[in-house]
């Protein structure tokens, strides 16, 4: 319950926010990691409550290595981890640290089923991965709320990299631009066309 709802459901709710705030940044990396968190946990509640032993989900979820498997499964999110590292280098150092940090134990992960060294680099980098990330987010969160720098977040360039941890506005022209023109459009509204029509009769009226 915990990978479905806290790690997946939560970060796909807020990735979508990121999409209505135009964050691409933010909607590709919190969409990205929640599908994987929601994968993690379809998994877990299939080995729990749906494989019973004697059955094909069992043989199919039990107790099978798959060294080889687990290793492409883990290189594709570190791919996908590292397509995000490159882009924190124009952000700030938080969240060039914290990617960075996970790219490693993801790494170590992707060895784990090989080596018992791994998998001790794995626990290391993962603890360490997962203290600095509830860094970055009181640092987040608490920024936000004071409305200045409390915690620093140490911009690459302090002229062009975005205020927020994981923020980085996507480009011009979207749904959210659009949505946002939108409402600040000035549409006629009758009473503003009813008071033009009587200053125009009152006009009409002097001369």
């Amino acid at each position: 319950p915990y990978m479905l709802f806290v790690g997946g459901l939560l970060q796909i709710i807020v990735g979508i926010f990121q999409v209505l705030r135009n964050n691409i940044y933010g909607a590709i990396a919190f969409l990205g990691f929640g599908s994987f968190w929601f994968s993690n946990g379809t998994i877990t509640v299939l080995r729990t409550y749906f494989a019973v032993d004697g059955s094909v989900a069992a043989d199919e979820l039990l107790d099978v290595p798959d060294p080889a498997g687990t290793f492409v499964r883990i290189l594709f999110i570190l791919a996908f981890s590292c397509v995000l590292l490159k882009q924190t280098l124009v952000m700030n150092k938080l969240s060039t640290t914290l990617i960075t940090l996970l790219c490693i134990k993801l790494a170590f992960q992707s060895f784990s089923e090989w080596f018992d060294s791994a998998r001790y680099g794995q626990l290391v980098f993962g603890w360490a991965t997962s203290l600095f990330a509830f860094y970055v987010f009181t640092a987040e969160f608490t920024n936000a709320v004071y409305h200045r720098e409390v915690f620093r977040v140490h911009k690459w360039c302090e002229k062009t990299s975005p205020e927020e941890v994981f923020g980085a506005v996507g480009r011009q022209g979207t749904l959210f631009s659009k949505a946002a023109r939108l409402r600040r459009a000035s549409y006629p509204i009758r009473y503003k066309v009813r008071a033009a029509r009587d200053a125009m009769d009152q006009a009409g009226k002097a001369d």
